[in-house]
């Protein structure tokens, strides 16, 4: 059931994720503008996609801190608190050295300070946020949690007063908050998969026209290599709106060399001809969203929209961390939020490429609404994995393994893939015995979800 917001509700959290009546943001506009519509002024590069869009913001952020931009995040969801969402990218007061002398991976050090909102500063916020919105009683509408974290967001932005916003999309992009902002510098729309069928639409042409309705007001739009469908969608949407569309040429992405916690490639752009860049993120997927990036920033550069150097994109790019993306958090430990069938294919040819070190144990788990027989499917007929360990989250929409137990015997009964699967009650059993698996030597992934990554590090304090 919705909460209204004249009812008392004190936590951002408390507020329903979605709209009882339908998505819409007619409500949030009237909630924004009784705010006075704080941040509005600040220029912004908006990011949507159902894969790689926080890699993409984050790629961003980064070249825009190294060229001396103090940078607003905005980013979804969490992955352990919820102040990681809103974060200030600024670049350091010490000297830089070349990226050439900063190549050895192992010796180099970022120039980029990622401070995210303080908690006591949040919760002031959220307080005052919501006990002024409850007084908007003529507003007809019930708020969501993504919306309010938006104007939390935008609040804060307006006070620390950034250069400029990076601010990723939720679900979707027609009836998202970020796109009630009238004005901006630049689009990026990552990659179009079948997800949130329910509320999105079952094709890809349904889904490219929810994610293309973020164009608007002129502005460029810079795509992943999307499916014929959604290609065709957006050009038309770009026709009408007079945005200029384009999109990455994979064929240009040149993988150089592949390391356990990094990538090494090539990339020729319309603007410029990267020979190599050395990534500090280690999915092989990082090329495509990295290629985005220098893209929509090449434009921003050579059209004279900001002050940017080479140089320095490249080196922010390099340096570029995000956490729960193919992030090895110990020698032998690897966490991906890949939560959909396009995130896990594009986890798996990752896995594929890395040296193997002994047995690999795969942790699954899995929201309720997510194409689960599809992801698991990909895992078992990878064969990457001796052994899959499904288990369920504490989190209230996760798909809990004893409830779909039939499925997951239906696709590991074959004797002759040499795969095993068992089911665990609960993550914490689940790893006990994936550490037991990898005594003698081994590795252990965990996949299927943002919120696996979020809840496995909260409980062991890795964050």
């Amino acid at each position: 059931m919705a909460l209204d917001m004249t009812k008392c509700v004190d936590r951002i959290e408390a507020l329903p994720k979605w709209k009882a009546k339908g998505p819409s943001l007619e409500e949030t506009i009237a909630y924004y503008d009784y705010l006075g519509r704080p941040g509005e002024e600040i220029p912004f590069i908006q990011v949507a996609g159902s894969n790689g869009k926080g890699s993409t913001c984050f790629f961003l952020a980064y070249a825009l801190a190294e060229n001396g931009y103090k940078v607003g995040l905005f980013t979804s969801p969490h992955l352990v608190e919820e102040e990681e969402r809103i974060r200030i990218l600024e670049k350091s007061g010490e000297t830089v050295e070349s990226r050439e002398s900063i190549r050895d991976k192992k010796a180099r050090k970022c120039h980029v300070h990622v401070n995210q909102i303080p908690g006591e500063r949040f919760r002031a916020l959220e307080e005052s946020l919501l006990s002024t919105l409850q007084e908007a009683v003529a507003i007809d509408g019930t708020l969501t949690m993504p919306e309010a974290y938006f104007l939390l967001a935008m609040q804060y932005f307006a006070e620390e007063k950034p250069d400029i916003l990076i601010l990723e999309t939720g679900l979707g992009g027609r009836y998202d908050a970020v796109t009630l902002l009238p004005h901006p510098l630049a689009l990026a729309i990552t990659s179009i998969s079948l997800e949130h069928t329910a509320v999105l639409g079952d094709t890809i042409e349904a889904i490219a026209g929810e994610k293309g309705a973020i164009l608007r007001n002129e502005a460029p739009v810079f795509c992943g290599d999307l499916p014929k469908g959604a290609k065709s969608v957006i050009n038309n949407l770009g026709k009408q709106r007079n945005c200029p569309v384009s999109y990455v040429d994979k064929s240009r992405c040149r993988l150089l060399q592949n390391f356990s916690k990094a990538v090494d490639f090539s990339y020729e752009s319309k603007y410029y001809s990267y020979e190599r860049i050395a990534l500090s993120a280690a999915g092989l997927y990082q090329m495509e969203n990295a290629a985005i990036a220098l893209d929509l920033l090449g434009y921003l550069q050579q059209n004279g929209k900001l002050n940017l150097k080479t140089e320095d994109i490249l080196r922010g790019v390099e340096e570029m961390t995000h956490p729960g993306r193919m992030e090895q958090v110990s020698p032998h430990l690897y966490v991906d939020g890949a939560h959909n069938p396009e995130g896990i294919r594009a986890f798996l040819d990752t896995v594929k490429q890395m040296p193997a070190e002994g047995k690999r144990i795969l942790i699954f788990a899995v929201m309720a609404d997510k194409s689960y027989e599809e992801m698991l499917t990909a895992i078992r007929d990878s064969h990457l994995f001796a052994k899959v360990l499904v288990t369920g989250l504490q989190d209230e929409r996760s798909l809990k393994a004893l409830g779909y137990r039939e499925v997951l015997e239906r696709l590991f009964a074959d004797p002759e893939l040499k795969i095993e699967m068992q089911i665990f009650p609960s993550l914490s059993e689940a790893y006990d015995e994936a550490r037991r698996e990898i005594s003698d030597g081994g590795e252990i992934f965990f996949t299927g979800s943002l919120h696996l990554v979020g809840e496995w590090k909260k409980q062991m304090g890795k964050i």
